[in-house]
């Protein structure tokens, strides 16, 4: 019962350096989305400053409703129409590609899992109420996917961003 037993540190430093891998993409990959968001966040902010047109702009605190209210703010017959032009296409195509990922990193539960190659399978299960029916979901990101998708995740990040940032400069006074 009082025997002396070495503390030894783990030895298993594939599964550690895995563990580690999987981790920072999800935590990087996260850290995308919320740089979109908060660009979208800033750009509703802006719309509704603008007198006039700017009182139809609510400021709800769910992400997804936030990118349809700007969605419908920059719609041919939004009140800001004109001035979305060049980020209509973006926020309606490119960046929604990737918006089913967002829940999975953000709220799944994750597990990682190693190939015969070592290489690493980030498992997201996660539960879902549609209907006030409970439904089960699950994503399976294989690591070979992992840099092109973070790569494609940040330009589509960058060029809204980017526009973002016009529409925004245009609303200055």
């Amino acid at each position: 019962m009082n025997a002396i037993s070495p503390i030894t540190a783990d030895t298993n430093t594939i599964w550690n350096e895995v563990q580690r891998a999987a981790n920072q993409w999800r935590g990087n990959t996260i850290h995308r989305f919320a740089q979109t968001e908060q660009a979208i966040s800033e750009t509703l902010i802006a719309l509704s400053n603008v007198e006039e047109r700017g009182k139809a702009i609510r400021l709800p605190h769910l992400t997804g409703q936030r990118f349809q209210i700007l969605s419908e703010a920059l719609a041919t017959d939004g009140p800001f129409a004109e001035e979305g032009t060049a980020v209509r296409e973006m926020l309606s195509v490119a960046f929604r590609l990737h918006e089913d990922l967002r829940p999975f990193l953000c709220h799944g539960v994750g597990r990682i899992a190693l190939d015969r190659h070592d290489r690493w399978l980030l498992v997201l299960d996660m539960i879902v109420f549609q209907n006030s029916k409970a439904e089960s979901g699950r994503r399976v990101i294989d690591e070979r996917e992992t840099q092109p998708l973070l790569i494609d995740l940040n330009k589509s990040r960058q060029k809204l961003a980017s526009a973002l940032q016009k529409l925004r400069s245009k609303l200055q006074p």
